[in-house]
């Protein structure tokens, strides 16, 4: 159906409208709005123009009819108005045929355009779909991506924890290096120090050369010692022998002076009775005789007892004299002896400080080889920290290395930038595991070190066993000698006896000079007493000697190398006592000496009594003789007197010397006591040495359970490593499948992409079609309505003329038709477009008369 025009109203003016300017289609208020109409009435014609806001702007023209009948204007016009409307009558037929078959066109045309419509829209709601679809595809990926960059953000983050990593790494590799130079400057110093060591063992060597030397020497000259004391021992039996005929000899000579004495005093008696008594002894010479023959059978017994003597003596002064001549010999080796001695002694000395000094000297380097092995340990700790660090880092990158597997899916850049990081950590950690060996190899070395020192401490502790066997050695020697001693004892005791049973003898043989004996007597106890003081001492000696093998006993665990000083200070002591022995032996030889010239002025005195005897006989023949024998007698007294106050005087020098003897053995027992001191200090180092020993021992011990468990920490890392490799293989291979995979995936969404690409192209060719079936639609329809609505101004001038003619004319009948044309936009545009016209029909009347 189509809509009526408005009708116009009958107005004394013809106005003609017409569009002048339109708005856009934006800015169009409404698609609906009417067009209005603005009459003026005035005398001439003129144009107004109004305007609404977003509304078209319409041209009005009005023009002013005559009121006169009889004009020719008029009628011309009325004729060129006829003439116009005939031509537009038939302008409007044809338009009327065009415009039915414009819209059988159209109908058609909309009918296809209906079709488009629907299949329009049917894509439309695919395309709505697709967009739908698409809209859920990227915001799933962007949620995606999203997530991506949320990941590579924190992979970003982990790529830089891991370069700042790495920098800390290069930074412990420089630290590793300077470490390792360090390290190599310690080993080369370690070196030097070795072959310090190894020169200092060489001279160890020497000098344990030289000890064994001296130690065979010292076993020699203790070899010498024990036969010196076998011969002391001896010697002192014959001293004790001849000391008991000494005493015997004394007591003879003393007894010998009261005999000469009293033979004095008798012969000044005799001398001063022989007068009176020569007469008397007539009488007596009977008695005399067989006095004479008692006294003969005496003097006989005498002579035979003077004989044996003088044989013993003999033997004696033989015996004297090959101990004279050994004595000498002994001497002369003992000089030497003793030069040896001081030379081995003050060898022996600066031996004891060089080891000493040695020995600081390794205390010392102990000490820095043990801060020296702090500082590895330290090392191995901080290595180990260093390791425990690379380990946890190690799994801290594998657990990266599943979440970035679990996570990468676009970033293969980055994983080849971290797998080529991977690869340097790779190698780092193969020249880690080249420095790890390395330093086992450092360690092995060091181990052997360890080794090459225990078997030196082992050697060591050998040639303390050594001198341990020797020691004990020695001391069962000393023990030998101490029952040596014992049964020397027994024999002195044995001959005392013997001495006490000639004593008995003695006193029995002399019972007849009670008085002497008794002077014997008190001599006897002084000479006892001082055997008693003699044997006190000897006692207190031997029971030092005992103390002092004691403390050698109690020092034999402890003492190593200081023994063989204690050894030679014990030699040094023996020798002194040697000389003193052999001081002895020589006052002793002196005292004999004396006594064999008392025995030789006894034996004169014997020769003397027998003149006596042979002028007793022959007094009363030979006055003159026994006067001249008694000048001889008071000359052979005073001479005698002479000899005992030399002798005496040689006694009083003994007794002065025995006091210095004395003195000395009291120096040489503060000497002892000095010695046992130093034998204490030396023991106390001696053990404060074995304390550092069983700590180096420990030390070492200690050190190699470290270096053990060190071994097994390495070789579980190791193992660990060799683990954690496999895993990374495992996981470069499982991130190459990834790899592959990811590449299957960019090519499928690439194909995908590619097909997407394609249907929108399709889509958007097909759209853009469309726009342009569209445009050239609206172009058309445009076009058309221009058409109309120019036809239109020219039907509103028409029927303006017409309804002016017909009111003219009166003939005429006003019969308006308006046609409504309304085109609505399809969905595709966004207003809808209004089309208003109004078209004027001619009365029938009008039509008959044309």
């Amino acid at each position: 159906m189509r809509p009526q025009s408005p009708k116009f109203f009958q107005t004394q003016t013809i106005a003609t409208t017409r569009v002048v300017n339109s708005p856009p289609r934006d800015k169009r208020h409404d698609s609906c709005g009417r067009l209005a109409k603005v009459t003026t009435y005035q005398s001439r014609p003129k144009t107004t123009v109004t305007t609404t806001t977003y509304r078209p702007v319409i041209e009005t023209r009005t023009v002013k009819l005559c009121t006169e009948k009889k004009c020719s204007g008029h009628e011309t016009l009325i004729e060129q108005l006829t003439s116009e409307n005939n031509k537009l009558n038939q302008r409007l037929i044809d338009l009327q045929n065009d415009f039915d078959d414009q819209i059988e066109k159209y109908e058609s045309e909309q009918q296809t355009w209906i079709t488009t419509n629907i299949e329009i829209e049917s894509i439309r709601k695919l395309l709505e779909e697709t967009q739908k679809n698409h809209k859920h595809e990227v915001s799933y990926l962007n949620s995606e991506l999203n997530t991506f960059k949320s990941q590579f953000q924190y992979q970003d983050d982990q790529i830089r924890f891991i370069t700042s990593q790495l920098k800390q790494q290069e930074v412990l590799e420089n630290k590793i290096a300077l470490l390792t130079t360090e390290i190599e400057r310690l080993q080369y110093v370690i070196e030097d120090k070795n072959q310090i060591i190894s020169q200092q063992l060489f001279r160890l060597q020497d000098y344990e050369k030289q000890l064994q030397v001296g130690q065979n020497v010292i076993e020699e000259r203790n070899q010498e010692i024990s036969d010196l004391q076998s011969r002391f021992n001896h010697y002192e039996q014959d001293l004790v022998f001849s000391n008991n005929i000494i005493h015997e000899l004394k007591s003879e000579i003393n007894q010998k002076d009261t005999q000469t004495q009293q033979l004095l005093a008798q012969k000044d008696s005799l001398l001063q009775t022989f007068r009176e008594n020569l007469e008397l002894l007539e009488n007596k010479l009977v008695q005399s005789q067989q006095n004479e023959k008692l006294q003969e059978e005496k003097i006989n017994l005498f002579s035979k007892d003077l004989m044996n003597l003088n044989d013993k003596i003999h033997q004696l002064e033989n015996e004297l004299n090959h101990q004279k001549e050994s004595n000498f010999q002994l001497n002369q080796q003992v000089i030497i002896n003793d030069q040896a001695n001081e030379i081995l002694q003050s060898q022996l000395f600066q031996q004891t400080q060089d080891h000493q000094n040695l020995v600081i000297n390794k205390d010392s380097e102990h000490e820095i080889t043990k801060q020296e092995k702090t500082a590895l340990l330290n090392q191995l700790q901080q290595k180990q920290v260093e390791l425990e660090d690379k380990t946890k880092e190690i799994n801290d990158l594998n657990d990266k290395n599943q979440v970035i597997i679990i996570q990468l899916d676009e970033k293969t850049n980055q994983l080849n930038h971290l797998f080529e990081e991977l690869q340097q950590t790779k190698t780092n950690q193969n020249n880690y595991n080249e420095q790890l060996k390395f330093q086992q190899q450092q360690l092995n070395e060091l181990e052997k070190q360890n080794t090459e020192l225990i078997v030196d401490i082992n050697l060591k502790t050998e040639s303390l066993l050594q001198f341990e066997q020797k020691l004990e050695f020695s001391i069962e020697l000393n023990r030998q000698l101490q029952n040596q001693i014992c049964q020397l004892q027994q024999q002195k005791n044995e001959v005392e006896s013997k001495n006490n049973e000639l004593e008995n003898q003695i006193k029995s043989s002399q019972n007849d000079a009670e008085t002497q004996q008794k002077q014997i007597e008190n001599l006897k106890q002084q000479l006892n007493e001082e055997l008693n003081q003699f044997r006190i001492e000897k006692d207190n000696l031997l029971l030092k000697n005992k103390e002092f093998e004691q403390s050698l006993l109690s020092l034999q665990q402890n003492s190593q190398e200081q023994i063989t000083k204690l050894q030679s200070q014990n030699n040094n002591h023996l020798l002194s006592e040697e000389s003193l022995k052999q001081e002895k032996l020589k006052l002793i030889e002196q005292i004999l000496l004396q006594c064999f010239e008392l025995e030789r002025l006894g034996n004169q005195n014997n020769q003397q009594q027998g003149q006596i005897n042979s002028l007793e006989n022959k007094l009363s023949h030979l006055e003159d003789n026994i006067k001249k024998m008694k000048e001889s007698e008071l000359l052979n007294s005073q001479k005698q007197d002479i000899k005992l106050k030399q002798l005496q005087e040689q006694l009083d020098q003994n007794i002065k010397q025995i006091d210095s003897l004395k003195n000395d053995l009291k120096y040489q027992l503060s000497l002892v006591e000095e010695l046992n001191k130093k034998n204490h200090f030396q023991q106390e180092q001696i053990s404060h040495l074995q304390d550092v020993e069983q700590q180096l021992k420990f030390l070492n011990e200690q050190t190699n359970f470290q270096t053990k468990n060190l071994q097994k920490e390495l070789e579980n890392k190791i193992e660990s490593e060799s683990s954690l490799r496999f895993k990374l293989d495992k996981l470069l291979e499982e991130l190459k499948i990834k790899q592959m995979q990811l590449v299957e995936m960019d090519s499928q969404m690439r194909l995908i992409e590619q097909n997407n690409n394609f249907d929108l192209s399709n889509l958007e060719e097909r759209n853009s079609y469309l726009q342009n079936e569209v445009e050239t639609w609206r172009q058309k329809f445009s076009i058309l309505n221009k058409d109309y609505h120019r036809v239109q101004e020219d039907l509103m001038m028409l029927q303006a003329e017409f309804d002016a003619y017909k009111r003219r004319g009166q003939d005429l009948k006003n019969i308006k038709e308006s046609t409504y044309f309304e085109v609505r936009k399809s969905s595709l545009y966004k207003e809808n477009i209004d089309i208003k016209g109004s078209q004027t029909s001619i009365s029938r009347l009008f039509k008959e008369n044309i």
